[in-house]
């Protein structure tokens, strides 16, 4: 075995710190989404943190018109159903929260106790007439979805007719294949006396999908129960080496990828908490999109990745964070534009990526998933060869609870 590793959850300690329960990246959709009047967004998301105080980060970020949140509430869900207990959020220690665009804040710290295995219920009703621009957003609604309820205040009681968000904003179901989304808001944090372990997954829409998270999510916080947290720093889209591709034939002419990750790495993985571990999946958009686009000579070479890479690691050290890296997942499929030289690519980059001493270590999704050494197995993706469904999910996380990466060594307690 070389350069034996170890990727496992630590005890210890008892002093009170803010740690992260929950963060999606917003959306840059640079286009109307939805026009939304008198409606209430509930919002749940599975929790694994013991919690004194929450503080939720509001967010209007890539919005063009002003966000007024009328009311907004916090509970447990279980004590919000059962009991109609609830916390009212705050900012400036106004109800009334006012987000103008371009900006981001936290709440007032907000006195209410929450358990690590409890689900937590955000409600918020907006009533003036907005359009939403921007929404955090995941495919798999195992462990965080909103519901939607039209014409009423509905925020500190319980309610039964409630709609999807691509009944609001039909983007959502056009082009966006039904995500779920939450408008407003992109992180809960917990002041908590337990030692967490954040683990903070970055990456392009593999990971955003989050049937990977959820799966993950599922192992582990039943594993540890208080003692871990697992965030999603996903961007559907986005590449390792430069910025959104432009593709004009949709709203926004696909701006929300976002910026190049080794340029988003610091902000959207350090901005808040330097994570004990970063998982790291990232690289295929920027085989793909060249023959997506028909601009093959901007596919990447092995040396280019492999530096984008060692950029994110090099970071990680600066951040005291432990670094992990996945193999790129097999694509070639009849729906998916791919072709020889950017599979030669994709080959030589993952025996890169094993072979490779400067990470904490590697996981080999790649071998895991595949049918042979270039497609996909075909009842683990969605039905295009490239995005794992929820049992592709399972299998990525089987990768890291029971191999843990063997090729570099890693053991996974």
């Amino acid at each position: 075995m070389k350069g034996k590793k170890s990727f496992n959850l630590r005890d210890g300690g008892t002093n009170m710190e803010w740690r992260t329960a929950w963060s999606y990246l917003p959306l840059d959709f640079d286009t109307t989404i939805g026009t939304v009047e008198k409606l209430t967004q509930r919002t749940t998301f599975k929790n694994n943190i013991d919690g004194e105080k929450v503080k939720i980060k509001f967010t209007n970020i890539y919005g063009k018109s002003v966000l007024k949140l009328k009311k907004v509430v916090i509970a447990e869900e279980k004590s919000f159903l059962e009991d109609n207990s609830y916390a009212v959020v705050t900012a400036n220690k106004k109800e009334e929260i006012i987000i103008f665009p371009r900006q981001e804040f936290y709440s007032d710290e907000i006195k209410i106790k929450i358990k690590a295995g409890s689900t937590i219920v955000i409600s918020m009703y907006i009533e003036d007439k907005t359009d939403i621009h921007s929404s955090c957003c995941t495919w798999s609604d195992k462990n965080w979805s909103s519901v939607y309820v039209k014409g009423e205040k509905c925020t500190e009681r319980k309610y039964t007719n409630t709609i999807k968000g691509y009944e609001i904003c039909p983007f959502m179901e056009k082009y966006m294949q039904k995500a779920e989304m939450a408008i407003g808001i992109s992180e809960i944090r917990l002041l908590t006396a337990n030692q967490i372990q954040t683990i903070t997954l970055f990456g392009d829409s593999i990971t955003h999908m989050s049937y990977f998270s959820d799966a993950l999510i599922d192992a582990l916080y039943s594993q540890f129960p208080g003692r871990v947290t697992i965030l999603n720093k996903g961007y559907g889209g986005n590449k390792l080496l430069s910025d959104a591709s432009f593709i004009p034939d949709i709203p926004g002419n696909g701006k929300s990828s976002g910026r190049a990750g080794v340029n988003r790495f610091e902000e959207d993985v350090f901005s808040t908490e330097s994570p004990e571990y970063v998982l790291v999946l990232e690289g295929v958009n920027d085989l793909m999109h060249p023959y997506l686009l028909k601009e093959l000579e901007r596919i990447p070479t092995v040396e280019q990745l492999a530096e984008g890479y060692e950029k994110m690691i090099k970071k990680a050290r600066q951040k005291g964070s432990k670094i992990y890296f996945g193999t790129i997942l097999p694509l070639k499929h009849k729906k998916t534009s791919f072709g020889s030289k950017g599979e030669h690519i994709r080959k030589e980059i993952n025996q890169w990526i094993i072979n490779q001493k400067s990470s904490d270590g590697i996981f080999d999704y790649a071998a895991a998933m595949g049918k042979n050494s270039e497609e996909m197995k075909d009842e683990l993706h969605i039905g295009d060869g490239l995005h794992p469904n929820e049992l592709g999910g399972k299998v990525m996380t089987n990768v890291i609870l029971q191999t843990g990466g063997t090729a570099n060594g890693i053991i996974t307690d």
